[in-house]
């Protein structure tokens, strides 16, 4: 019985060198999972982002009166000049004198006023596609 005992310790030991020679988890790392499908279930949708716009601001024109002088005795010259512009094409400028006189189609002007009083002046721009703007200022003759 020793000798089938020996035996079966030499087979055991003989055995367990083998497994343990061939065993590759015991020296590597075991390779990943890989993932399994669920049937049945799909993954969540990615989140639409959306995207920012560009707004574009809407055309428009703008004009300021900018006189030097705007008081002085009769007859009283006066410069009148006019900064502005449109942005959606070319300006065109109107002053209005307010005494009474024929308009002008100028950006800066020079005027007379011939009475004492006080006027206003008005000045309007304008695009091809009829947007406007404008502007007063009061103009006081003395005597």
């Amino acid at each position: 019985m020793s000798r089938t005992g020996n035996l079966l310790m030499v087979v055991a030991a003989s055995t367990a060198a083998l497994l343990v020679a061939s065993c590759r988890s015991c020296t590597e790392a075991p390779p990943p999972r890989r993932a399994r499908p669920i049937e049945g279930k799909l993954p969540p949708a990615p989140r639409a982002v959306a995207e920012p716009t560009a707004t574009q601001e809407p055309a428009r024109c703008a004009v300021i009166a900018m006189p030097e002088l705007i008081e002085g005795g009769a007859p009283f010259r006066v410069e009148l000049p006019a900064e502005g512009g449109c942005t959606d094409g070319p300006a065109s400028f109107e002053w209005d004198f307010g005494d009474g006189s024929a308009r002008v189609k100028q950006q800066s002007p020079t005027h007379v006023y011939e009475k004492p009083g006080e006027y206003t002046a008005k000045v309007t721009i304008s695009d091809p596609e009829g947007r406007t703007d404008s502007d007063r200022v009061t103009i006081t003759v003395t005597p």
